[in-house]
């Protein structure tokens, strides 16, 4: 019974431990949140914002060119065997035909 009772005891203190733990970090947080919002107006903010849309509009930009070679790269490298075999057979029959 008195084993229990202080493994009870235990838990319960723990258990506090946690909630100042995560209090301390709630207080952090807010701290750092109102550092950033005394940094920086809502001009930057919505300046860094207009910047972040550029920047990623660029990235699609880039990586829809980049997919754009790569199947132009795709498609060559599947039609040019068959013109090649076209090529191939057809000189294979005029060399049946001519004799």
């Amino acid at each position: 019974m008195e084993a229990d009772q202080g493994n009870k005891i235990k838990l319960a203190q723990r258990d506090q431990d946690s909630v100042g733990v995560m209090m301390g970090h709630e207080t952090r947080l807010g701290y750092i949140e109102g550092r950033l919002e005394s940094f920086a107006t809502k001009a930057d903010i919505k300046d860094l914002e207009g910047k972040m849309a550029v920047s990623d509009q660029r990235i699609l930009t880039h990586v829809s060119e980049a997919i754009g070679k790569q199947t132009k790269w795709i498609l060559v490298s599947i039609i040019v065997p068959f013109f090649v075999a076209i090529i191939g057979w057809s000189i294979l029959f005029i060399q049946l035909f001519k004799k």
